[in-house]
């Protein structure tokens, strides 16, 4: 609810010509008429949760601020340099990907397995 760069839940950073790893970077992928298509990247220990994109232009002495949107940010277990990345190909796939499984639920000494669809 109150992001701050301290903390790393928020962060500013400018457009660039290419992607810079392991740093927020924004690059322009495509411009058509008025449409400027944008690819974001993360850093692998950015904290998850829900981000506002907001673009500040300036010309001159005025500048404005514009909302662009919102995006939940999720891990990555594809990038080895991620907390929860799987160097199993078949773990990735069954932990990431598996559209059905099992939940577990109940106390320490009594755990039941109930089978799941994760609708991803």
């Amino acid at each position: 609810p109150a992001p701050s760069e301290e903390a790393g839940t928020k962060a500013r950073f400018p457009l660039r010509d290419a992607v810079e790893e392991g740093t927020w970077t924004a690059t322009v992928v495509d411009q058509q008429d008025s449409v400027l298509s944008l690819q974001l990247s993360t850093p692998a220990h950015a904290p998850i949760g829900l981000y506002r994109l907001s673009l500040e232009a300036s010309t001159g002495y005025q500048g404005s601020s514009f909302v662009l949107g919102h995006f939940t940010l999720l891990f990555n277990s594809w990038c080895p340099a991620d907390a929860v990345y799987l160097d199993s190909e078949e773990e990735r796939e069954e932990y990431v990907l598996a559209q059905h499984g099992f939940i577990y639920q109940g106390s320490a000494k009594f755990i039941k397995s109930v089978p799941w669809n994760f609708g991803q």
